[in-house]
């Protein structure tokens, strides 16, 4: 397991992205660097500081946009769930059983840095603070349950409708992180088409499955009747 033992964030909520996101790079780096390192999720939330919900968040969605074996991203998406409801009751992050002792590859949680230091500094070249009452205190337990509907939307396991979702929470932890309520709004926007895109896609699937079995069944019957009429005695 991974040294923790700098897991304290150091930053204040009033920190620009960049600043954020390298603190906890250089704390994820460091735990990643050391000779024959295991990071587990939980590790992962120890080293971000059990409090820093957002940025967590933000992680773990990225995460979910890695093309990966069936499986990884109904977990992934439960760990989404885990974080959000521990940001709407106000909780420090810990995921339960299997999912907190969950072993991350060393390399994914690299390419992950490295896919977080881009988004920090092209964030920071296109977002300044704005409209900061969509970023404040009020506004995470809406991001909350952005990111609990969010994360059941993405629990089906069907290719590619996690994307969009994932997408627009990282796009919506990126305007929180920056103080951009713009960031924010268009965030939540992706979100929303996401889980539209989403719902449509399960619905027409339970429809083209109902009709497929209603279409069997059917088959079926009319096989049974026709075996049913040659078998008859003749008068």
């Amino acid at each position: 397991m991974a040294d923790t033992t700098r897991a304290e964030p150091m930053s204040s909520a009033e920190d620009p992205i960049e600043t954020v996101v390298a603190e906890v790079i250089a704390r994820l780096r460091h735990a990643a660097d050391e000779p024959d390192a295991t990071l587990t999720c939980n590790d992962v939330l120890k080293l971000v500081g059990p409090r820093s919900h957002v940025i967590a968040i933000l992680m773990f969605s990225l995460l979910n946009l890695i093309p990966a074996p069936p499986g990884y991203n109904f977990v992934m998406a439960l760990i989404i769930i885990a974080m959000s409801v521990s940001l709407l009751l106000g909780r420090e992050m810990a995921l339960p059983g299997a999912l907190g002792r969950l072993r991350l590859p060393v390399k994914i949680v690299l390419k992950l840095l490295d896919a977080l230091q881009r988004l920090a500094t092209f964030a920071a070249r296109i977002s300044s603070p704005r409209w900061r009452v969509l970023t404040g205190e009020a506004a995470l337990p809406v991001v909350a349950v952005i990111g609990v509907v969010a994360g059941i939307f993405m629990l089906p396991p069907i290719p590619l409708t996690n994307m969009l979702p994932s997408i627009g929470l990282a796009v919506l932890c990126v305007g929180i992180l920056n103080h951009d309520g713009i960031v924010v709004l268009a965030g939540a926007a992706i979100v929303l088409i996401g889980i539209i895109i989403s719902g449509i896609t399960v619905w027409l699937l339970v429809i083209l499955g109902l009709s497929i079995t209603d279409y069997i069944e059917g088959e079926d019957a009319g096989t049974a009747a026709q075996g049913a009429s040659g078998s008859a005695p003749g008068r």
